[in-house]
Order: structure tokens, then C-alpha cells, then sequence
């Protein structure tokens, strides 16, 4: 294996002592007090606050965030009801569940003597 390789795999398994952005952002606003979500700009304070052992500076934490948070409202783990610089939702994952078909009762009917 060649220098260039092992440096390569060297930077391919490394493991960050910090979860996931979108994780992250998901505590942020399960901790949220205001139920129309949070402003990126809070959530960002937020994770710096909780997550003292960030790498990076500061530009690429906010990119960082901003990114978590694009995909995130693309896969439907978040929403944006104000556009792309508005507050952030965390989805309700029920919904789904009280869309489901209702089942309905059979109906009984009485016999006349």
C-alpha cells in the first residue's frame, strides 16, 4: 500500500466524539419551549452550548448545521413552514400513524319477535 493509500484510509475511519449534525438538531428542538420551532440561528447556539467538542471553527458549524437542516426537510425529518431562513420543526412522526384507514365495526342488526 502506498503512502497516498494509507493516508486516505487513515481519514476514511475516522470517528467524531460527537453525534451526528441532524441528531443534534433533533435534541435542539425536542428541548424547545416555543411550539413554532426554532430560529437556525438558536439551534446553532444551542448545539454549541450542549456539544462543547466541535471540530472546525465557526463558519463550518454553521455550514454544517445549514446542510442538516436542508436534508433533513428533504427526507421530511424537518420542517420549514416559512422558507429555507425560517424557523425549523421537528415533523410530527404520528401523523402518519392517525392516517391510517379506520377500521369500521360491523353493524348489528336487531331481530324483530
Amino acid at each position: 500500500m502506498s503512502e497516498q493509500e494509507a493516508q486516505h484510509a487513515a481519514h476514511a475511519k475516522h470517528h467524531y466524539d460527537h453525534p451526528k449534525y441532524r441528531d443534534m438538531i433533533e435534541e435542539a428542538l425536542a428541548n424547545a419551549t416555543d411550539s413554532k420551532g426554532m430560529a437556525p440561528t438558536t439551534i446553532i447556539k444551542y448545539i454549541k452550548e450542549q456539544f462543547k467538542n466541535l471540530p472546525g471553527d465557526e463558519k463550518q458549524i454553521v455550514q454544517h448545521v445549514r446542510n442538516a437542516i436542508k436534508l433533513g426537510v428533504e427526507e421530511n425529518v424537518f420542517s420549514q413552514p416559512k422558507g429555507s431562513q425560517g424557523r425549523v420543526k421537528l415533523r410530527n412522526r404520528t401523523h402518519s400513524a392517525s392516517l391510517r384507514p379506520k377500521t369500521s365495526r360491523a353493524k348489528v342488526t336487531k331481530k324483530s319477535e
